[in-house]
């Protein structure tokens, strides 16, 4: 590998489209796929807390557990240093003490509940507002009289640390990240076009078997703060972490929790 510093080179930054396009240079094959996974596990994003998540009422075809995944997978755009003022609940429009009924009179139609129709709490006080979510999602559905009323509020942590905390393996916590995927550089890039299948095994550094340029594709789901440069910033700064975290226990092998030794 050239004994240059690493450097990262943005080739598209579509900010409507939440997508970039980018070149990362003089790292090696651990690093360049440590990044991408670090975004896919690590990086942290704000998300319903599926333990938080109070089922008062519900008569509806749906099950807690589904909807309680569900919910936690809703993509919210809210400011990481905010999450805490916030309180989600679903609840009769006029009376917050009373749960939300399906009053069509015909008992042969069901009412579909989106994300639109929450009602949001900041500070304790009910806002109009609801940016807060990416998209109008839909959550579930209601038949005749049928009955729901819960409440939730919100946390911040990265999918591998929520699945853990949901005490779930799938881990019902959203990713911020549509998709991450990277390949190597190619001569064709130099050329300034993208390699067909067969070029792509013509990378740089192929003389010596070690790739040291990739070429990254990312797109998030569209929140103001959770964004692409956020997520990059956030990615680097775990994998420095664990990577001090790692280097401290091998210096201090004695002490540490993470190293053992067997006679």
């Amino acid at each position: 590998m050239s004994n240059s510093k690493p450097n990262f080179v943005v080739l598209k930054n579509d900010t409507q489209n939440n997508y970039m396009k980018f070149e990362l240079n003089n790292v090696n094959v651990a690093t360049a796929n440590a990044i991408r996974r670090v975004i896919l596990s690590d990086v942290e994003s704000v998300t319903i807390d599926p333990s938080s998540i109070i089922f008062e009422k519900n008569n509806g075809p749906i099950h807690d557990q589904m909807l309680s995944d569900r919910l936690s997978y809703i993509p919210l755009n809210i400011n990481p240093e905010e999450y805490k003022d916030y309180r989600i609940e679903l609840h009769d429009k006029l009376n917050p003490d009373k749960p939300f009924v399906n009053n069509i009179s015909n008992d042969t139609q069901h009412l579909y509940i989106y994300t639109d129709d929450l009602i949001v709490y900041k500070n304790d006080k009910k806002i109009e507002n609801k940016d807060i979510f990416i998209g109008n999602s839909r959550l579930l559905l209601l038949h005749y009289e049928q009955e729901i009323k819960f409440s939730c509020t919100l946390s911040f942590f990265g999918k591998n640390e929520g699945k853990k905390y949901n005490n779930n393996r799938l881990g019902a916590v959203w990713c911020p990240i549509s998709q991450i995927a990277y390949r190597y550089k190619t001569n064709s890039d130099l050329q300034g076009r993208e390699p067909n299948v067969s070029e792509e095994q013509d990378y740089i550094g192929k003389e010596n078997n070690t790739p040291n340029s990739f070429i990254y594709q990312i797109e998030t789901l569209g929140s103001s703060f959770i964004n692409i440069e956020w997520v990059i910033n956030q990615s680097c700064h775990i994998i420095k972490k664990k990577l001090s975290f790692l280097k401290n226990n091998i210096n201090n092998p004695d002490t540490s929790d993470l190293i053992k030794y067997t006679n």
